[in-house]
């Protein structure tokens, strides 16, 4: 499948909504007609990001849903938590997305938001032993293996700091 350069939009999801985005996602879905409920301007969604990195934002994470094109399909999801000084992210395509370049080009704007609104947290991701692909999207977006999991474990990888 060829690599779609098409510019993605992430949508921001609050807590509420975040649990539609979900369910979709544990059911397998492919995620078409999730859609947050208001419209976020950019000021509200920088708003959001600097109380989510300082900790002053109630609960521990923020969601997105990643569009192609403003008003085309969800084509994924994205997700920001904060736990035990540490900023984790995860990500989840729909099935037609995947293969695409999308989820390396979705982390590489959650990434680049989190190191400019907090650069010296550490940024993590958990991955199945199993996902050789989100495996690959984490490299190419410059983490690196720091814990290596065992039997059905998860390996744990860490964003390196540029120099």
């Amino acid at each position: 499948m060829p690599i779609n350069r098409r510019p993605l939009l992430f949508e921001l999801f609050d807590n509420k909504e975040s649990t539609d985005l979900l369910l979709e996602m544990m059911h397998g879905g492919e995620y078409e007609e999730v859609r947050a409920h208001a419209k976020r301007s950019p000021s509200e969604i920088e708003e959001q990001l600097r109380l989510f990195v300082s900790g002053k934002l109630p609960g521990d994470q923020l969601h997105w849903a990643v569009r192609d094109f403003e008003s085309g399909p969800c084509v994924g999801s994205l997700q920001a938590t904060a736990s035990g000084g540490a900023l984790y992210v995860g990500y989840q395509m729909a099935t037609q997305s995947r293969g695409s370049g999308k989820a390396t080009q979705a982390l590489r704007w959650l990434v680049q938001e989190l190191r400019r609104l907090s650069p010296e947290m550490p940024i993590r991701a958990n991955v199945s032993i199993a996902n050789i692909a989100s495996m690959r999207v984490l490299s190419k977006n410059g983490f690196c293996l720091i814990v290596e999991g065992e039997g059905g474990c998860q390996h744990l990888f860490q964003l390196l700091h540029e120099a």
